[in-house]
């Protein structure tokens, strides 16, 4: 059955406390009063745990038992993360750089939704406030610190799952989710603790320093715009870090966060974009930059670049044109043209095309959520595609196929995208708390087995005067050493592709990388310059069946057969810009594979609708469906834990003529002058896609179904029209056209400059990663001029002590 949390049997307070000193931790018991505190003085505990006869005495009536920390309970430090968001946010960063770590330790979550997470290092510190928010109090007005993120360290303590409701404010409970009892709490590496902190800072907005450009009386003449405060207003981040080695990562929560140089391709240092659009260093290791302190483009440049010279960082920056001298005289400019037009209004989302278990769902979710219906139906039929892609294939014509399906949807922030995708998944994410409670319990199993195999292979092997053949039969007679139990995850948020790999290796056969902040994805290590055209070729493989090729030093090549995904990426406009408009991306085909819907938005129409979806039929009956394909075992190779074989299912007659009917209309739209010709890679695929997605609805509908019929097919069909329209819709808005999306990062990054005279080299050596070099840059600046926003020089410019030839002004 799926796992769900049930509270343990209540042990007396007594008992729970001499486990805890049993286990070599110190506890103390607190008031029930709400307030949290001790009921006795308790530094003498700090130094000792407390004595049977104290136990006895303290712990009789109505207390909650607390945990010290420090050196007296085995080095016992905890991360208190306080709300629901942020900790989710926390684990998942956290998940995708150590992926087992989190699962090794003891995981409780808090009455206000946070989550506790206690470890033992041989290396612990002080309480500390790791990530802070500035909020106005509600009466005064006044800007407080409000902790999002704190340790308890040496001097500290915390509430456990033994406390009553009564002692918390809220009159709620802690409860132990997963992981290991409180009196097991593991060691971790110092680099292990050091990893969780890290990325607890990178929540911070709030920095305790900062540094930034000295205050200087104006000048005779009044003006006061000197050279680093235009460097300020003018720079971009990238031009201040990146000639050091610092590396942008991806986005999240409104920051930019960065990998400082040297360290490997695990983990950010610091954000940008917090705090005034401060450079926010939470690394204890990036020199020169101090921890938890925030720096200004021109204070950064200054201690990159004139270790800290403040005067000789401002004579350099006046050298290169900053400040007042390079004020240009207003032109004339004929009407511009804008290289991105507005969408016109979508289609409506065939909610029908879905089916009644399917339909009813995504109607729901609307009407409650009141969300589009299109990012409804796309969560619904993505979910559905990851439950159901282990179990069969689809053959059309000797022509094999997974039915796994990669989908994005695109809307603007506050269009709901997550709370949909939340509730298309909950029986996915209890199917995997399910999978994860049994791979625990199989995983303590397994490190028994190993122990008495390795003995058992260690006496084999042992003795004096044992033949080569001896030895070989006393192993044969062993047998092969245990395996260890699969991974259980099924959902992953934002991985590279190695890791992809690796979880496919060793992980379930079927799996799903479904992320509402798909900017993480685009805007990460993935998807980077470098990475980009393995990643793209990977998922393509992935979206085609293919065998996967794995490499791994010392052991060779292998080959992974049997392996299913599904995605879903929903993105916020400007974000899903950059993949649908990459031209790497379009050229290898990975976007042939995508199915993208950018629904019109519902805000403004919203009424609050009192309804409890948990209680809703239509959503309880497409619950309980995933949970029942779910618990259907999976069809494994002979012999394989984790190797699919799935069967093949065929169109029925009246199927397979309308396939090949849509088949040759979408074949004459796509000659050059035809309405396809603009998307002939996701046209190109459009029969296949089809055929997909008939058979995930037939598939949800009955996992054992013979063929693919007229009336799943007809219903495949209707959605890849819809598929098509959108993805036109948004051809010609320009969004999906790479030059033209191109040269709108340029003028966009030109008017962050704010500086009107550009020249060619700077664009190529200063501009947008994805102009790298003079070509491109050309091509995209006459697309500006081309639209109106800029005009070239003639005769060149004195740019910043340099004469160039190739020179434009720009419209900002």
């Amino acid at each position: 059955m799926p796992f769900s949390w049930e509270m343990p049997a209540r042990k007396t307070q007594i008992s729970a406390a001499r486990e805890l000193v049993a286990a070599g931790l110190s506890p103390i018991p607190v008031r029930t009063d709400g307030s949290k505190a001790a009921t006795v003085p308790w530094k003498a505990y700090q130094e000792r745990p407390m004595t049977d006869d104290e136990i006895l005495c303290l712990f009789k009536g109505d207390v909650g038992i607390a945990l010290v920390c420090g050196p007296v309970s085995g080095n016992l430090e905890l991360i208190d993360v306080d709300d629901n968001d942020i900790y989710e946010e926390w684990a998942a960063r956290v998940n995708q750089l150590a992926p087992v770590l989190l699962s090794r330790l003891p995981e409780i979550r808090t009455p206000r939704g946070g989550g506790h997470i206690p470890y033992r290092c041989s290396v612990i510190e002080s309480n500390q406030k790791l990530a802070e928010e500035a909020v106005p109090d509600a009466e005064t007005g006044e800007i407080k610190r409000k902790t999002l993120i704190e340790t308890r360290g040496i001097g500290g303590y915390f509430l456990t799952e033994y406390s009553p409701g009564t002692c918390h404010p809220t009159g709620k409970t802690y409860k132990h989710i997963s992981g290991p009892p409180l009196t097991e709490i593991p060691e971790i590496t110092t680099e292990e603790r050091q990893l969780l902190l890290d990325i607890a800072r990178s929540f911070n907005q709030v920095p305790k320093k900062v540094q930034a450009l000295p205050v200087e009386k104006p000048t005779k003449s009044g003006n006061s715009h000197r050279p680093g405060d235009d460097y300020n207003k003018r720079a971009s981040w990238e031009e201040v870090l990146v000639p050091h080695g610092w590396v942008p990562v991806e986005q999240s929560r409104g920051a930019l966060h960065w990998r400082r140089p040297g360290k490997d391709d695990k983990g950010t240092s610091a954000t940008t974009g917090y705090c005034g659009d401060l450079f926010y260093v939470f690394s204890s290791n990036a020199h020169p930059f101090e921890t938890s302190a925030g720096y200004d483009k021109f204070a950064a440049y200054t201690l990159l670049n004139h270790a800290g010279d403040y005067k000789a960082a401002a004579k350099e920056l006046s050298e290169k044109g900053y400040g007042d001298h390079h004020a240009q005289q207003p032109s004339e400019w004929r009407e511009t043209k804008p290289l991105q037009r507005s969408l016109t209004p979508s289609n409506p989302f065939p909610v029908e095309a879905l089916g009644t278990l399917l339909g009813n769902a995504t109607t729901k979710l609307s009407e409650v959520v009141q969300a589009p219906v299109a990012i409804c139906g796309q969560s619904v039929l993505a979910a559905a595609a990851l439950a159901i892609q282990a179990h069969a294939n689809i053959n059309i014509d000797g022509r094999i196929s997974p039915v796994s399906e990669f989908f994005m949807t695109i809307g603007e922030s506050g269009e709901r995208k997550s709370a949909v995708d939340n509730r298309a998944l909950w029986a996915h994410r209890d199917h995997q708390k399910y999978l994860k409670t049994e791979h625990d319990t199989a995983f303590i199993q397994y490190q028994k087995d190993l122990d008495i195999y390795t003995k058992a292979r260690n006496n084999a092997l042992g003795g004096r005067g044992k033949t080569i053949d001896e030895m070989r039969a006393a192993l044969d007679a062993l047998g092969d050493s245990p395996r260890p139990p699969i991974e259980p995850y099924i959902l992953i948020e934002e991985p590279t592709l190695e890791g992809f790999v690796k979880l496919l290796a060793n992980g379930q056969p079927s799996v799903g990388l479904f992320s509402d902040e798909a900017g993480r994805f685009i805007g990460g290590h993935a998807m980077n310059i470098d990475n980009i055209l393995k990643t793209a070729a990977g998922f393509s493989n992935f979206w085609d069946g293919k065998a996967i090729s794995r490499v791994r030093a010392g052991d060779g090549n292998s080959l992974l057969s049997g392996r299913r995904v599904s995605c879903h990426w929903m993105a916020q406009p400007n974000v899903s810009q950059l993949m649908l408009s990459n031209a790497t991306l379009l050229e290898q085909g990975f976007l042939s594979r995508v199915l993208p819907a950018c629904p019109d938005s519902t805000a403004g129409t919203r009424i609050y609708v009192e309804v409890d979806l948990s209680q809703s039929s239509e959503m309880k009956r497409y619950w309980a469906r995933m949970h029942e394909i779910f618990e259907t075992p999976l069809p494994l190779a002979e012999g394989k834990q984790n190797e699919l074989d799935p069967r093949s299912l065929q169109l029925s007659a009246e199927a397979k003529h309308l396939w090949i009917e849509f088949h040759n209309q979408i074949e004459v739209k796509l000659a050059n002058d035809g309405p396809f010709a603009p998307i002939k890679g996701l046209a190109n695929k459009a029969p296949e896609h089809a055929a997909r997605l008939a058979s995930i609805l037939a598939l949800t509908d009955d996992l054992k179904c013979a063929y693919i019929g007229l009336t799943y097919m007809k219903s495949g069909v209707s959605l890849m029209e819809y598929y098509l329209s959108e993805a036109l819709r948004l051809f010609n808005a320009g969004a999906i056209d790479p030059d033209l999306a191109l040269a709108d990062r340029l003028l966009q990054w030109l008017r962050k400059r704010n500086d009107r005279v550009i020249s060619l080299v700077e664009i190529y050596q200063c501009g947008p990663n994805a102009i790298h070099d003079a070509k491109t840059a050309r091509k995209l600046i006459g697309i500006l001029v081309e639209h109106g926003w800029a005009r070239p020089i003639e005769g060149g410019v004195d740019f910043r002590g340099t004469r160039r030839k190739d020179a434009w002004e720009v419209k900002l």
